[in-house]
């Protein structure tokens, strides 16, 4: 295989190194993480294995010698028909490698450090290469060789940047023009009534269409108490006498859900266990309704160390969750319900989304 590609053209080889590095950079902003780690392991052992084999395993006892001068070869005439295919060779060697161990070290790590340890892993790999080669007379141990072959692991972890780049691009705002229908308009001027205090609603207002807007956005009971004692009720009696029993209803969950999570957060504190509320409640109580912003959910954010204990307190409170017990450990939140009760609970090992590099400098 090696000899194969040693025949081709330079070119050839550097088209065939540009789409491994793209289509490596594509797959690993696509893949999971579980099953791109393992992958990548495999092919890093395999990579691994094929540079012993072609720099020592395959090599017989002869000449050997040390040249320690770099680039010692550019000042010899003879030498330069082959120079350029070997020092190419030489990166073509070591791309693999870097391409894989890149993938392979922590998420956590920023991605500029993996780069970095992948080049020096080259590194030190080609220079114990050139050694053995030195000592067990295997052939020239040259300063070139060492230096190409850490080019080559530094150009297979770049593909770290594509990733990246990847999720970026994924992530970012679609730049497009906003165009608010008349509903919407309606409903954004109703709520900054009901922030400000004021008593003024749009004229020829839809009513079913904004409320059915602000039991969407959660903010039904806010709205309906900023235009419940306007002109409009009285025109619009059954419809706003049907949201009314709408608002009732959501408040008097909300109520209950949040006992029921002041009670469960008790406990985990009386346990010693310190998980952090996060979101939900607490941007509830942003508004100037207590109680009247409706949330989905309750989210806690406890650290790796207390992670297992709350999962157990959560079970022995009476929640239930369908994350399989195998992927517990990895998972990076757990929801959590309980029959007859309108808890539910997101526990979060992370503050966001760790299954992307774009924030992995947020956590």
């Amino acid at each position: 295989m090696l000899h194969y590609i040693y025949s081709r053209s330079l070119v050839t080889i550097i088209l065939l190194m540009a789409v491994w590095l793209a289509a490596w950079g594509i797959l690993g902003a696509k893949i999971r993480r579980t099953r791109w780690l393992y992958a990548n392991l495999l092919l890093f052992a395999a990579s691994a294995a094929v540079i012993l084999y072609a720099t020592l395993l395959s090599r017989a006892e002869g000449d050997f010698g040390a040249v320690l001068r770099p680039f010692a070869k550019l000042f010899d005439a003879r030498q330069q028909p082959e120079l350029y295919r070997e020092m190419l060779m030489n990166v073509f060697l070591f791309f693999s490698f870097g391409l894989t161990l890149s993938h392979v070290l922590p998420r956590k790590w920023h991605r500029f450090w993996r780069v970095m340890l992948t080049a020096l892993a080259g590194c030190a790999l080609s220079a114990g290469i050139e050694y053995a080669q030195y000592r067990c007379a295997l052939g020239l141990a040259e300063t070139d060789d060492v230096l190409f072959n850490t080019l080559g692991a530094f150009l297979g972890a770049a593909s770290l940047f594509i990733v990246c780049a990847i999720q970026k691009y994924r992530e970012r705002p679609r730049q497009r023009k906003m165009l608010l229908t008349t509903t919407e308009v309606q409903f954004l001027k109703l709520i900054k009534a009901a922030f400000s205090g004021a008593e003024e609603a749009p004229a020829d207002a839809d009513w079913p269409a904004v409320f059915a807007l602000a039991a969407e956005q959660k903010l039904l009971p806010i709205l309906f108490e900023a235009v419940c004692k306007l002109p409009a009720a009285g025109e619009n009696a059954a419809l706003f006498a049907a949201a009314r029993q709408q608002v009732l209803g959501q408040v008097w969950h909300q109520t209950v859900r949040e006992a029921a999570f002041a009670e469960l957060y008790g406990r985990l504190r009386a346990a010693n266990l310190h998980p952090i509320v996060v979101k939900g409640q607490l941007c509830g109580r942003l508004y100037p309704q207590k109680g009247c912003r409706i949330s989905a959910d309750d989210d806690l954010f406890a650290a790796n160390g207390e992670y297992p204990a709350c999962h157990e307190l959560l079970l022995a409170h009476g929640l239930c969750t369908d994350t399989p017990a195998d992927e517990l450990a990895a998972a990076d939140e757990i929801t959590y319900t309980k029959t007859g009760s309108p808890l539910y609970i997101e526990l979060h090992r992370h503050l966001f989304d760790s299954s992307g590099n774009a924030h992995d400098e947020l956590n």
